[in-house]
């Protein structure tokens, strides 16, 4: 994942585009057990914590530094800054983490300071559009981004998110020079709520997509190609001795 983000991010610079958003998935520790209902009781303040290190694995391998500055932004939210340094000041990376609408005012401040010629990427932002903030803020927020989207201003450099669709365990990918990808993990396995299995990934499409996939839009390709439902399939591996239904 990590690698993949990196290129991409490359990719997407060369282009031209030096405002970006990264999407990742922080894997889960290694402590969450199958009781536990929420693998991140922290919350992003958490996922933080766990996500440095990869980020910074990240900018190292977009920059070719040996080593990243990083800066604690708000120690509720979890909000990081991280800072790349390349062979030039203009290869310099700037990465801002977990986002959230209490750092907004700093996300613009930084968008302001990187000028248009050096890279800025935001990395799993909290907010998206004005309506996330607050009635008093939505103004502010609502000039910074012109009426639209986050991602409008800083488009998608590389996604890697997880989405239930209809109880079905899907992964929605994006690498910039390619374009975007669903799959779905037909023969996931859990313990409790926690996956042990991710099983087989099923793409859901044979070209990639131009526009992130929707939820309606992984659902009308998951009943093409999976009729029957993930409960409707697990009782009959039973019926016919498998999986874990069977006895």
């Amino acid at each position: 994942m990590i690698a993949n983000a990196a290129t991409s991010i490359a990719t997407a610079r060369s282009s031209g585009l030096f405002r970006q958003t990264v999407a990742l998935i922080v894997p889960e520790l290694s402590t969450v057990g199958p009781a536990d209902l929420d693998p991140w009781p922290g919350g992003t303040r958490q996922m933080s914590r766990e996500a440095q290190p990869l980020i910074e694995s990240m900018l190292k391998l977009v920059t070719g530094c040996d080593s990243v500055r990083s800066t604690m932004i708000d120690s509720e939210s979890g909000a990081m800054q991280f800072v790349g340094e390349g062979e030039t000041a203009a290869e310099d990376v700037c990465c801002f983490a977990f986002a959230d609408i209490e750092s907004f005012d700093t996300v613009r401040m930084l968008d302001e300071a990187c000028g248009e010629d050096r890279l800025m990427v935001l990395i799993n932002p909290q907010f998206n559009t004005a309506a996330d903030f607050s009635l008093f803020a939505r103004g502010k927020a609502k000039s910074y981004l012109g009426g639209g989207f986050l991602t409008d201003k800083f488009p998608y450099s590389f996604c890697l998110q997880e989405q239930a669709v209809r109880s079905e365990d899907c992964k929605i990918v994006y690498n910039a020079g390619v374009g975007w990808g669903a799959f779905a993990l037909t023969d996931s396995t859990y313990e409790g709520m926690n996956m042990v299995d991710a099983g087989d990934a099923m793409a859901l499409h044979e070209e990639a997509e131009a526009r992130k996939p929707t939820y309606q839009w992984i659902e009308e390709r998951l009943n093409e190609k999976l009729p029957d439902p993930i409960f409707i399939r697990k009782i009959k591996e039973a019926a016919e001795g498998r999986g874990p239904l069977s006895r």
